[in-house]
Order: structure tokens, then C-alpha cells, then sequence
């Protein structure tokens, strides 16, 4: 059930901004919409086939966002560098920590998942209204500035916007990383990654002492 629940929470992670820059699109290339009225207006004659074809284009910009939405997410952490929060060093590479508290303590990973999952969906959702701002300012131009209140307002609450969500996604990732530790600490997880590391040896160096005795047996 958690896994539906996060596949859930993962779609609607790519669709929202998908959407969004879907919408984006339809507003810049239909020159019937001149004023943010127009927008439902020129929504609600649409079909069934294109609502269908619009929520398959709106996962996949979605997903294609999630990578630039990424970029700007590495670009926000230097803007704001003092609002981000740095690993702990456990000598221990992401996959394994991954791995461990996957096994270790299901319901903790899923619950940092949960973190990431937030923090992909504000940065996403922070390029879209990025997108959305600079196709308010195009539209703004197209018009010759006739009606521009309109635009010129959705352009400044796409800017503030942008930057409250880039937050989001930087305090999000906090949120991730302080469980992480807390988890990796609570459970002793990197003691026990090198206790099974040391049985892992142990474990091969027993088999080639076996293998080399039963070797020098057949021999003789």
C-alpha cells in the first residue's frame, strides 16, 4: 500500500508541473486568449481525446522538467547556500546508506522518500511558473502592452512564487537530510555496514580456506 501511495505522490510530482507548462504552451501559441479570462474560456471547448492527449504531454514535460527542474534546485543551493544543510560523512556512498535503511527500517525510507518527493515537486513546480513568467512577459509584447495589467501581474506572483517554492524544495531536502541522519544514528546503521562487511569477508576468506583444503585432500 505504501508503494501505491508513492506512486501516487510521484506522479503527481511530474503531472502538476506538467500541466502547468502544458497551459503555458496553450497560452502563448492561442492568440484568441488576450486576457486571463480567456484561459477557461478557451479550455472548456477542448475534447475528450485532447484532455487525454494533454495529461500524456503533461507526464511527460513533467518528467523532462524534473531534470532542468533539478539544475535550477543545484543553482538555488548556491544562491541560498546558507540555508542548506551538508551531509554527515558515515564513509558510507548514498546507495549504501539506500540500501540499509531500506532493509533496516522500511517505514523510516519511505518516509524520507517522502522528503525527496516534496522537494522534486517544489522544484519542478518552480521552474514551471519560471516558464509561465517568461511566456507572461512574451504575451505582454504579442499584445503591443494592450491589457498587459493582467500579465503583468501573473509575471510578478510567477517571480514570487518561484522563489518560495525554491525554498520549499531547499528546506524540503533539509528535512531529508536531517531524517537521514537521525535514522543512520538511531539504528546504528553504519556500525552495522561494517560489522556485515567484516562477516562478508570472514564469510569469503572461510570458502577459499575450505576450497584450498579440499583442494590439497584431492590431491593426496
Amino acid at each position: 500500500m505504501e508503494k501505491v501511495k508513492l506512486s501516487f505522490f510521484d506522479t503527481f510530482a511530474y503531472l502538476i508541473p506538467g500541466t502547468l507548462i502544458t497551459t503555458s504552451i496553450v497560452i502563448l501559441m492561442n492568440p484568441e486568449i488576450k486576457i486571463l479570462l480567456d484561459v477557461p474560456q478557451v479550455l472548456k471547448d477542448i475534447s475528450t481525446p485532447q484532455i487525454l492527449f494533454a495529461l500524456l504531454s503533461s507526464c511527460i514535460l513533467g518528467i523532462v522538467c524534473n531534470h532542468f527542474g533539478h539544475q535550477l534546485y543545484q543553482l538555488a543551493k548556491i544562491i541560498w547556500k546558507k540555508e542548506v544543510i551538508h551531509q554527515k560523512d558515515y564513509s558510507l556512498s548514498d546507495t549504501e546508506i539506500h540500501v540499509l535503511i531500506r532493509e533496516l527500517s522500511p517505514n523510516n525510507y519511505a518516509y524520507l522518500e517522502s522528503w525527496l518527493g516534496l522537494s522534486n515537486m517544489s522544484h519542478n513546480l518552480a521552474l514551471a511558473l519560471l516558464m509561465l513568467m517568461a511566456i507572461s512577459i512574451i504575451k505582454i509584447f504579442q499584445l503591443n502592452f494592450i491589457g498587459f495589467t493582467d500579465w503583468l501581474m501573473l509575471t510578478i506572483l510567477c517571480m514570487i512564487s518561484t522563489i518560495i517554492f525554491l525554498k520549499r524544495s531547499i528546506r524540503f531536502n533539509n528535512y531529508y537530510k536531517t531524517d537521514r541522519v537521525a535514522t543512520i544514528e538511531r539504528l546504528h546503521l553504519a556500525e552495522k555496514a561494517k560489522l556485515s562487511y567484516k562477516h562478508l569477508i570472514q564469510s569469503n576468506t572461510t570458502e577459499e580456506n575450505c576450497s584450498e583444503l579440499s583442494a590439497a585432500d584431492n590431491a593426496s
